[in-house]
């Protein structure tokens, strides 16, 4: 097991590496990777310009570009920390992670049918 300090730099590290990600996305205005080598969106397309918008208080802009942005950190925070939720159900923990994944697929295909023009 990983002792305390050694899970506060991993933390630190990923928070970085996911600001210089940020800063690079904001600055060269970089599109999504998947979207640039497979040529259709992912289900996360515009989080990471939903966060940008959001850290300049733009939420309006932030939830145009993905409706679900607030939940992703939690989504994320979940998946990696299960210990901490021993307080919850196991069922009711796998329930909450699908619902959520679930969520994000929702909003995927209707902003798939929105942009092809058939809905």
């Amino acid at each position: 097991m990983k002792s305390k300090k050694q899970l506060i730099f991993l933390h630190l590290g990923i928070v970085g590496l996911l600001a210089v990600y940020v800063a690079l996305v904001f600055f060269t205005k970089l599109d999504c990777p998947i979207k640039m080598f497979l040529g259709f969106a992912c289900p996360f397309c515009g989080l990471t310009r939903a966060w940008v918008s959001a850290f300049q208080f733009n939420f309006t802009e932030a939830f145009n570009y993905h409706p679900l942005f607030p939940v992703a950190p939690v989504l994320i925070f979940m998946c990696f920390h299960k210990k901490l939720f021993k307080f919850i159900n196991a069922k009711l923990y796998d329930f909450i992670l699908v619902f959520m994944a679930l969520l994000f697929f929702a909003v995927y295909v209707i902003r798939m049918i929105i942009t092809s023009g058939k809905l």
